[in-house]
């Protein structure tokens, strides 16, 4: 139910939700969605949108006592550091320890195809070239704090400078005292480098810059002449989705390249809910044709969905954030490293659980509201995907929760049960009673059930 009810009855043929709009006024909206996104519905549904579960996370591998600072592909192979140690990771979940990466924080890594780059966090840098994983010994080297690989050169951001330099040609082992340039629209420091349909962008502080490789005998890359934004970003955000490149701007506003110009693509209630977030980590990833953008932090991650245009959450029950911390693309799957602990991740919509925790699904409706007066509300039916439940344990027969808030999501009723239907049950209805009176009253639906879930709208 979505905006204005009529006054008697439930005659409303509307999506539940369509994403996460809560922002400081709950007056006016308490919509959200977590661990739920929207997709368009196929013509002839019934309702414009269907809201799915987020896909879930299961086992794929521990290696080491966490957490998973961050995780790499070379050669098709899977890299992760986890805790102090860098381990190579086969399609089996088997673990292998390769050697020592300092430091407790997030890593940046890079590979040239041959070599693997690992950023330790402090500008530290150790190159694994799939015999031994060693400290970069070059005196021309200088601390790093991002690195990206474009056109045979691993590229750096010099920790707390404007500066940026390249190693060798495919050797990240060798560097020149010569071979740096400066950003220089502003005198800001690069806070992350990121190499982009066969660009080089630099991000600083307050400004961004975009170079591409000329050829220069000198040095090799040149600033693009329209390429400075006066959007700078905040470290750790960037990230490149369905060709486009999202990043968090220095003025708390989520940006998309629209060639070199930022284009918004937060809205005033996202904005609201990220402010002030600490330990910003973004990662993209693709599933049944939606492209996302996953802006994490230690209070939970912001998602956007580029297919749809729409913003949902995803967070871990009773953590106050969501476990997946980083992301990797292998073995034909999207793999995610936990947060604080040695585990990585398969995340699909197969799964149905949070890492074998409960996954929490939950969509909070617009304001059910009465021009003017009240609103009266006999029956609410929702539609679901029923009849999934599990053959046997926990799940077998699933169940949906509706309690309401009618001052706009500060306080809510007591739960009311319904059923999803146990397996083959798929012609079951859910459908609430008796909801009485108001002015104006958002409804808020969750299941934690280990079964496939699925809003398809309210009922007429």
């Amino acid at each position: 139910p979505a905006g204005r009810a009529p006054r008697d009855g439930c005659a409303m043929n509307a999506p539940f939700a369509t994403m996460s709009a809560a922002g400081r006024d709950r007056s006016l909206t308490a919509e959200r969605l977590v661990n739920l996104y929207a997709e368009t519905a196929p013509a002839g549904a019934g309702t414009p949108v269907v809201l799915r579960s987020a896909p879930g996370l299961a086992h794929f591998a521990t290696v080491g006592q966490g957490p998973i600072r961050g995780m790499a592909t070379l050669g098709g192979v899977l890299y992760a550091v986890s805790g102090d140690t860098l381990y190579r990771v086969d399609g089996n979940g088997a673990g292998t320890a390769l050697g020592q990466i300092p430091g407790t924080g997030p890593v940046a890594m890079a590979d040239n195809g041959l070599q693997l780059v690992v950023l330790d966090g402090s500008g530290g840098g150790h190159v694994w070239d799939g015999a031994a994983l060693a400290p970069i010994a070059d005196p021309d080297f200088r601390p790093a704090a991002s690195c990206a690989f474009l056109n045979q050169y691993i590229v750096f951001g010099e920790a707390g400078t404007g500066r940026f330099f390249v190693s060798a040609l495919l050797d990240a082992k060798a560097y020149n005292a010569l071979d740096f340039a400066t950003a220089e629209a502003r005198p800001d420091a690069i806070v992350e480098v990121y190499a982009h349909r066969n660009l080089l962008w630099l991000f600083g502080e307050r400004s961004t810059e975009v170079w591409w490789n000329s050829g220069a005998s000198t040095f090799p890359f040149e600033r693009v002449s329209a390429g400075v934004l006066g959007i700078g970003a905040v470290a750790g955000s960037v990230a490149a989705v369905d060709a486009s490149l999202y990043w968090l701007g220095d003025d708390g506003v989520v940006y998309r390249a629209d060639g070199f110009q930022p284009a918004r693509v937060s809205t005033h209630a996202i904005e609201a809910t990220i402010r002030g977030r600490t330990g910003v980590r973004a990662w993209a990833c693709k599933d049944e044709g939606h492209a996302f953008y996953v802006l994490g932090s230690d209070q939970g991650a912001a998602v956007y969905d580029a297919a749809t245009g729409l913003w949902h959450e995803r967070e871990s029950f009773a953590i106050g954030r969501w476990r997946a911390d980083s992301h990797a693309r292998a073995y034909g799957q999207n793999l995610v490293g936990d947060f604080r602990l040695g585990r990585i991740y398969s995340m699909s919509l197969d799964h149905h659980t949070d890492g074998g925790n409960a996954l929490r699904r939950r969509a909070i409706s617009a304001p059910v509201a009465a021009a003017e007066g009240h609103v009266f509300l006999p029956a609410l039916e929702v539609r679901f995907e029923f009849g999934a439940g599990l053959t046997d344990g926990h799940g077998a027969d699933p169940h949906v929760v509706l309690d309401w808030s009618d001052d706009g999501g500060r306080n809510w009723s007591a739960e009311r049960w319904a059923a999803l239907g146990r397996i083959g049950e798929y012609r079951r209805r859910a459908v609430w009673r008796r909801l009485g009176r108001f002015r104006a009253r958002s409804f808020r639906l969750t299941c934690s059930e280990p079964v496939p879930f699925a809003i398809h709208g309210v009922a007429p």
